[in-house]
Order: structure tokens, then C-alpha cells, then sequence
């Protein structure tokens, strides 16, 4: 007796969905990034009436029913332009000024921010902020007054900076975090090395290896910065600390004529002084024979391999004239 082939009506939601992924026959279709058709609107719309319940909205069981387009993109689409739930109209001044304040209380958690917002969704609330309401950022210098802000902020909410830039009044998050730590923590010393701490920063390295931010944590009073710049500049045995000799000089002049002020390689072929120290002996000896500002430095490094290429070329049509000359002989 052959079975009668029951169509989608006649199923149960759930049925319909458990059939379609054990078909291994089934169509599957590419899934769509293409604008929604009016047609694929107003097919969105019966479905959501169709097989909206009280308790949720089945997405997937939508989605099957609209080729190409998945669950998210069905609910999506609908909160964004169908959803009685959500408003659809401009944003008032007022919900403005809500929207501020609830992102310079809870940062950007656009979900929590939403259920506050009565009516908007977490797309909404977000493409607000960061379209029209996120404020223009200051380049410059700290003032005392921002730096006051600063502190009584961190003692408010801590360090979430996402948070404290929104009131902040321009500066970003990175900033805060970096204005913060290298200049306002009354926490971080910011002094001289001591022998102790360098000691110290030297056994937490054969230890732990560069592993700046836990060997700062284990050195509370400085930074990672610090910790890293530290060892690198001053304590890494890897790189000499002797007085430069004459040798060293004369291989400096010549390297920054040909390279100009290219210190990593500069570094590379000096061996055992690294990228600072090349710099600072650079502009020491300036600062002492005034005759070397006068040296042509190189524009680029792709005018030297013009040049080079110049130079080849020249050498290349040279030897063809040499050949020429002495076939004619």
C-alpha cells in the first residue's frame, strides 16, 4: 500500500522542521545578501501572521519557506521594519539624551541598553550611537581639569573604558587607559630604577620570559611599558652598554648616509647596539659636530633602488658599447 504524501499544512510546526533536516534529499539553498524584495516582504509578513504563537516566533520553520534566507536574517528583517514592538519613527531629542546617558552608565552593552530604551532595538540603539551621537575626539593635550575627571571617574566605574570615555567628552578609550597609566595613577612609580627593581626585573625574565604583563603585575609600581622598555633598552644582555668607540661612530656616519634614519636596520648591522641607542648616539653627535646636519639623507628606500637600478643600467649599456666597439675592430 503506497503512502500518501502529506503536505506542509497538514504537519505540525515541529514536524515540518524535524522532517526537513532528516531529508538528505532536501534543496538547500545559498543563503542571500541581497536587498529584500517586496515580494520576500510580503511573504515574511503571512508567515510571521501564520506561525507566530503566543509564547515565540518560530524562525526556523519561517526560513524554510523563504528561499535563501536564514532565521536571522527573517527576524532581522522583521524587527527592523515590520515589528509593532519596536518604533519605526525618527529618534526624538529626548530619546537622545537617554541614549547617552544610558551608554555613559552601562557602556556599549546594546542589549541591556535596548530594554531600557522602550521601543528600540540593540541595531537601533547602537547604529544611533556610533552614527550620530558618538562625540568627536580631541587631539592635544591633557588638561588639569580632564585629568581631575579622570580620577573621579576610575574611582566611580573602575576601569571600564568604553564607559568613562563617553564622559569623557572626546577622548577615546585608549586614551583614558594611557593618560591614566603613564601620567595620572598615583599608584605607579614613575622614577628612577632602582637596583632592587632591577634585580628583580631580571630574575622575572629568566623566569617567566617576556611575559611584560604578568612580570608588571608581580612589580606593582610599574607599568608594562615600563617593565618592557626597561629591559630592552637598558638591561638585556644581548645589546652592549660600553661606551661607543670610534669604530662604531664612523660605521654610524657611514650607515645613515646610505640608509638615512632607518634604525632597525641600522641596528641589525651595527650587531649589538639596538634601535635606541643608534637613535640617541645619532643625535648626540649632532648636538656635538653641528657639520653633520649638512649630510644628505637618503629620500626613500625605493629612490636607492631606483638609483641602483640606474647604476645597472648604465653599467648594463657601457658593456654593450665595449662589445660593439670591439666587433667593429
Amino acid at each position: 500500500m503506497s503512502k500518501r504524501k502529506v503536505s506542509d499544512d497538514e504537519l505540525t510546526d515541529q514536524e515540518i522542521v524535524d522532517n526537513d533536516s532528516n531529508e538528505s534529499s532536501k534543496k538547500k539553498y545559498p543563503c542571500m545578501v541581497q536587498k529584500w524584495t517586496k515580494e520576500e516582504d510580503e511573504k515574511l509578513i503571512k508567515l510571521v501572521e501564520k506561525y507566530n504563537s503566543s509564547k515565540k516566533t518560530n524562525w526556523n520553520l519561517i526560513a524554510k519557506h523563504i528561499a535563501g534566507r536564514n532565521f536571522m536574517q527573517c527576524r532581522s528583517r522583521w524587527d527592523l521594519k515590520f515589528n509593532p514592538k519596536y518604533i519605526l519613527l525618527s529618534w526624538t531629542s529626548d530619546e537622545d539624551k537617554k541614549l547617552i546617558d544610558l551608554v555613559g552608565k552601562l557602556g556599549e552593552n546594546w542589549e541591556e541598553i535596548s530594554k531600557q530604551m522602550n521601543g528600540r532595538t540593540n541595531r537601533q540603539c547602537r547604529d544611533r550611537w556610533l552614527n550620530k551621537l558618538t562625540p568627536k575626539y580631541v587631539v592635544g593635550s591633557w588638561t588639569s581639569e580632564e585629568d581631575e575627571k579622570l580620577t573621579s571617574l576610575i574611582k566611580k566605574y573602575g576601569t571600564k573604558w568604553a564607559q568613562i570615555s563617553t564622559l569623557m567628552n572626546g577622548r577615546t578609550p585608549k586614551q583614558c587607559r594611557v593618560r591614566w597609566v603613564k601620567h595620572v595613577d598615583p599608584e605607579i612609580d614613575r622614577g628612577i630604577w632602582t637596583i632592587e627593581e632591577d634585580n628583580r626585573l631580571m630574575e622575572l625574565v629568566t623566569k617567566l620570559g617576556p611575559n611584560w604583563a604578568r612580570i608588571s603585575e608581580i612589580i606593582s609600581k610599574r607599568t608594562y611599558d615600563q617593565c618592557r622598555n626597561r629591559w630592552i633598552y637598558t638591561l638585556c644582555p644581548d645589546f652592549s652598554k660600553e661606551c661607543w668607540t670610534f669604530l662604531e661612530d664612523e660605521k654610524l656616519v657611514k650607515f645613515v648616509k646610505k640608509y638615512g634614519k632607518d634604525w632597525p636596520k641600522i641596528s641589525k648591522l651595527l650587531k649589538n647596539r639596538n634601535n635606541m641607542q643608534c637613535r640617541k648616539r645619532w643625535n648626540s653627535m649632532v648636538l656635538s659636530d653641528p657639520s653633520l646636519k649638512t649630510i644628505e639623507l637618503p629620500e626613500t628606500s625605493s629612490s636607492n633602488s631606483n638609483e641602483i637600478k640606474d647604476k645597472n643600467k648604465g653599467g648594463s649599456s657601457q658593456k654593450k658599447k665595449k662589445k660593439k666597439k670591439k666587433k667593429e675592430n
